[in-house]
C-alpha cells in the first residue's frame, strides 16, 4: 500500500470483490489480505482502524452478495461435526496440505508432509514477530499468500471431509495449495537472509536446508509421477464420456459402476443432471446404434484376440485382449477409442476398456505408427455372465462419429458349474 494513495486501497477492494465469486473460496482473499494492514505506512491507530473497518465492511457486503439465494446441494456431506469426527478432519486436512508433494504411492505420505508444512508455517509466523518492524513488511505479502492457502484448506476440510481423504488430492485443490509452497520458499529465503536473527546458528541453517530440500525432493517426485496419473485421468475422462453417451446401451449395474467410478459417486444424481442437460439442449441425445452391423468393407477397426482356454470356473476372471483403431480425421495422438464387450445373450454392454497398450506387431503389420498404441485389455469376471455359455463380442466406440463398430473375431466362453 503506497503512502497516501487511496487508489491502491480501493483497487484492492475491487479485486477482492471480483475474486469473492471465484470457485476457489475467493471470498477469503479479504481475510488473507488483513496482514497487509500491519504496514508501518499506516501510522496512527485511528487511520489503521479506519482502513481495517472499511475492509471488513467490504468483506461483509461481498459475503452477503455471495450467499444471497444460496442453498446447500442435497448430495453434499454434512458440515456438523462432533469430537469423534476429529481424526477424519485431521486426515483430510493434512492430506490436503501435503497432496501437492506426492501421493500415497510415495515413501512419505501426503499426511506426513502436510504435518511438516503446517509446523513450518507456525515457525515462520513465530519468526515474523521476532523481526524488526522494517523487516516485517517484507514478510507481509507472503504471509497473506500463505493465509489464503491455509484458510482455503480449512474451509474445504469442513465442507468436503465427508467425501474422504482421497478427494483431498483433486487437482482443483492442489493448484491452490501450491500457493503455500511458494509462500514458504520466500519466507524461508527472508528468514535465512537476516543474519542478525540467525547469529551464525549452523544448526538452524542445516536443519532449514534439510527440511526445504526434503520438501523440494518430494515435490519434484510428485510432479514427475503426476504425468502418469494425468495420463490415466485422461483415459478415465474418455471412459466417462462414453458411459454418458451410451448409458442406455449399458447393463444397469455396469452403467452405475462406470458413472460412480469416473464421474460422481451418486449414480441417480448424475442421471438426473444428464436429463436436465438434454432437456435444455446442452447435451446431445443418445445415438441410435445397430449392434449387429459390422464395419463396412475395407475398413478394419480392429480384432479380438483368441483365448488359450475357453472353459473357466465360476470364480475365475478372464482377460480379453485385442487391438482397435478409430477411422477418424483427427490426429491419431488425439484419439482415445473405447472398447465395449457384449455377450450374445444380452443387448447391452457389460464391460469396457480403452486403447492404450503398445502393439508394435500391429504397427509393423500395417506399416503405420498409428497402430502403436492400439492394444486393449478388458478383465471380466466369469460369475458376472448371465449364462454358463456365451459368445463375447467387442465393439469400438468412435467418439467422432458417435457410433460403434463390431471388431472382427468372437470368443465363446463356458464356465464350469460346481
Amino acid at each position: 500500500m503506497k503512502k497516501g494513495n487511496l487508489a491502491y486501497y480501493f483497487l484492492g477492494h475491487l479485486l477482492c470483490f471480483i475474486a469473492s465469486f471465484s470457485a476457489a473460496h475467493g471470498l477469503f482473499t479479504w481475510v488473507a489480505c488483513l496482514p497487509l494492514f500491519l504496514n508501518r505506512n499506516l501510522s496512527g491507530r485511528r487511520k489503521r482502524a479506519l482502513f481495517v473497518s472499511g475492509w471488513i465492511a467490504g468483506f461483509i457486503l461481498s459475503a452477503l452478495a455471495y450467499f444471497s439465494g444460496y442453498a446447500k446441494p442435497p448430495y453434499h456431506p454434512e458440515t456438523t461435526f462432533t469430537p469423534s469426527h476429529l481424526p477424519r478432519l485431521l486426515d483430510y486436512y493434512f492430506n490436503f496440505i501435503g497432496g501437492v508433494f506426492g501421493n500415497n504411492d510415495t515413501e512419505v505420505t501426503p499426511f506426513v508432509i502436510g504435518v511438516i508444512i503446517v509446523l513450518l508455517c507456525l515457525f515462520f509466523m513465530a519468526s515474523f514477530w521476532k523481526q524488526p518492524v522494517d523487516v516485517r513488511e517484507e514478510y507481509l505479502p507472503w504471509l497473506s499468500l500463505s493465509f489464503f492457502a491455509i484458510i482455503f484448506s480449512v474451509i474445504t476440510t469442513v465442507g468436503r471431509a465427508g467425501f474422504g481423504s482421497t478427494q483431498a488430492s483433486a487437482s482443483r485443490y492442489t493448484t491452490v495449495s501450491l500457493l503455500l509452497l511458494i509462500a514458504l520458499v520466500h519466507l524461508w529465503r527472508l528468514t535465512l537472509s537476516k543474519k542478525s536473527y540467525l547469529k551464525g546458528s549452523t544448526i538452524y541453517l542445516a536443519a532449514s536446508i534439510f527440511i526445504m530440500g526434503f520438501l523440494a525432493t518430494h515435490f519434484i517426485n510428485g510432479y514427475v509421477k503426476s504425468f502418469s496419473i494425468a495420463e490415466n485421468a485422461k483415459y478415465l475422462k474418455y471412459q466417462a464420456k462414453a458411459c454418458v453417451e451410451l448409458i442406455d446401451y449399458l447393463e444397469p449395474e455396469f452403467a452405475s459402476a462406470c458413472i460412480e467410478s469416473t464421474i460422481y459417486p451418486d449414480f441417480s444424481h448424475v442421471v438426473e443432471g444428464l436429463d436436465k442437460l438434454r432437456t435444455v439442449g446442452l447435451l446431445d441425445k443418445q445415438p441410435s446404434l445397430d449392434l449387429d452391423v459390422k464395419a463396412s468393407a475395407g475398413n478394419v477397426y480392429g480384432h479380438m484376440g483368441k483365448l488359450e482356454s475357453l472353459e473357466f470356473d465360476a470364480d475365475e476372471s478372464v482377460a480379453v485382449r485385442g487391438w482397435a483403431l478409430c477411422d477418424s480425421p483427427l490426429p491419431q495422438a488425439d484419439i482415445r477409442g473405447v472398447v465395449f464387450l457384449k455377450s450374445s445373450d444380452s443387448q447391452y454392454f457389460f464391460a469396457m476398456g480403452h486403447m492404450q497398450e503398445k502393439r508394435p506387431d500391429i504397427a509393423r503389420a500395417f506399416n503405420s505408427e498409428a497402430y502403436l498404441h492400439s492394444g486393449w485389455t478388458i478383465p471380466i469376471e466369469v460369475k458376472d455372465l448371465s449364462t454358463s455359455e456365451t459368445i463375447i463380442s467387442a465393439y469400438l466406440y468412435d467418439f467422432y462419429k458417435q457410433d460403434v463398430f463390431r471388431l472382427e473375431g468372437q470368443v465363446k466362453l463356458t464356465f464350469l458349474q460346481e
